[in-house]
């Protein structure tokens, strides 16, 4: 079962454990400490998916963030004010309901589908951790209100919850679901593209793959990994029924020191071959790999308005990877923080765009270098009639208006937008031409 964002499972609202106070999971609570007087604590309606990091234009997207980095400042300024009463303490008399109302108040305020948990850490400082859990659209509002936290004595703040110590991974499993975990062993290998899979058996499941036992093992992962490494790096979780072949008593802990192990061992063989330098710093053969879609994605691209149909590029593995960009991470083909993205031009009727594309992606590739913002990494062709420059940069922010300025000297199409491979930025799209329209349905790829 492929394990594109974090799993539905129903966990406890509120426990302690290694030092967790709560997890906010539900609808707002009524709260025991004074709403502010702005109003930001008063039930909101979801967060609509849109773009946010990259918003150039005015407009009501334009008017929007900027409300709602306000209300973020406002937010960590009444966190700082409160600091002292939501420190964690390990003090079990202690009534930790206000706590929970408070941060159940305020994180709930941006959106109902956020998620938190907050409490004590190993270094004797708090934790909090806020999670966007399935909800891969709210993912980049997530990052912009973690960010702006700052650097807040005693705290530790982070968009994804944390991996829990090995001695702790079956309490957890079991505050999370009031079920005790059953004895299991963890498999963990290379995926076929650039990815982990994970296999969990147990002589307690039935059969391969069974609902409920998927739930488990998914649930399992995330607690062992974290629930940054089980979204980014674990493609795909399975479960099968199978003895221990173990005549000792089974050691929970032992074996979650095991399962994390053997993931990291398997990530390190993925990091360890990215490029140490950036990619507009080497220099590719003059061979590349052609991809093309299957003669059933040719068929089933008449559901879609958009379809890509070829990659052409010199790094073969980058190409399969995004050719099957589901769940794309940059991460995984970059030490040094570039982005993979792409300009997508849909020709016009009668234009050369076609005529000139070799002479096009030689003159983007070139000015991406000299200006050490990035290259050209792939390309291709795709309906309705429209070609593709696959880019790795270095810094978006830089890059969009060189690129800008490159899409209106070339004359290229109105119909030109700078759209990304990332996961989490799925929605978000760039303007290339003063008359390029808005795209639409941009949570489809191409």
């Amino acid at each position: 079962m492929n394990l594109k964002r974090r799993l539905l499972v129903q966990f406890a609202a509120l426990f302690s454990l290694h030092g967790l106070q709560g997890c906010g999971l539900n609808s707002l609570s009524p709260s025991l400490d004074t709403a502010s007087p702005n109003g930001d604590s008063a039930p909101v309606a979801e967060f609509k998916p849109g773009r946010w990091e990259f918003i150039f234009e005015p407009g009501p997207e334009a008017i929007r963030k900027e409300e709602t980095l306000k209300k973020i400042d406002r937010f960590w300024a009444d966190f700082k004010a409160n600091k002292d009463k939501l420190t964690w303490t390990s003090d079990p008399k202690a009534d930790k309901t206000l706590v929970g109302n408070w941060f159940s108040r305020h994180v709930h305020s941006f959106d109902p589908r956020l998620e938190w948990e907050a409490g004590g850490n190993k270094n004797g400082g708090s934790d909090l951790d806020i999670s966007a859990a399935e909800n891969i659209d709210l993912m980049p509002l997530l990052h912009t209100i973690i960010e702006r936290a700052g650097n807040i004595p005693g705290w530790h703040f982070s968009c994804f919850r944390q991996p829990m110590r090995s001695d702790l991974v079956a309490e957890a499993y079991q505050a999370r679901t009031r079920k005790q975990l059953p004895a299991y062993r963890a498999s963990v290998t290379r995926s076929k593209h650039d990815g982990i899979d994970v296999a969990i058996s147990s002589p307690r499941f039935i059969g391969s793959n069974r609902a409920e036992d998927l739930g488990t093992a998914m649930l399992l992962s995330e607690i062992v990994l974290g629930e940054e490494d089980a979204e980014k790096w674990v493609n795909d979780v399975s479960s099968s029924q199978a003895p221990l072949k173990s005549t000792v008593p089974f050691d929970y802990n032992k074996e979650a020191e095991n399962f994390s192990k053997s993931f990291e061992e398997q990530k390190w063989s993925i990091t360890s071959k990215r490029p140490k330098k950036y990619r507009w710093q080497i220099k590719y053969p003059d061979r590349v790999v052609l991809l093309t879609a299957s003669k059933a994605a040719f068929k089933d691209s008449d559901k879609y308005e958009r379809y890509r149909f070829s990659w052409m590029s010199p790094d073969a593995e980058l190409a399969q990877a995004m050719s099957h960009s589901s769940r794309f991470f940059s991460e995984h083909f970059s030490a040094l923080n570039e982005k993979f993205a792409y300009l997508h031009v849909i020709s016009t009727p009668g234009d050369d765009t076609d005529n000139r594309r070799p002479d096009i992606e030689d003159a983007l590739d070139k000015l991406l270098r000299e200006k050490q913002l990035g290259s050209v990494v792939a390309t291709g062709r795709g309906k309705p009639e429209s070609y593709y420059f696959d880019l790795c940069l270095t810094d978006v922010e830089k890059a969009v208006p060189v690129l800008k300025n490159f899409c209106v000297t070339q004359k290229l199409p109105a119909k030109t937008w700078l759209r990304f491979y990332d996961l989490y930025w799925r929605n978000e799209w760039v303007k290339m031409l003063p008359t390029t329209p808005e795209l639409k349905n941009p949570q489809e790829m191409w």
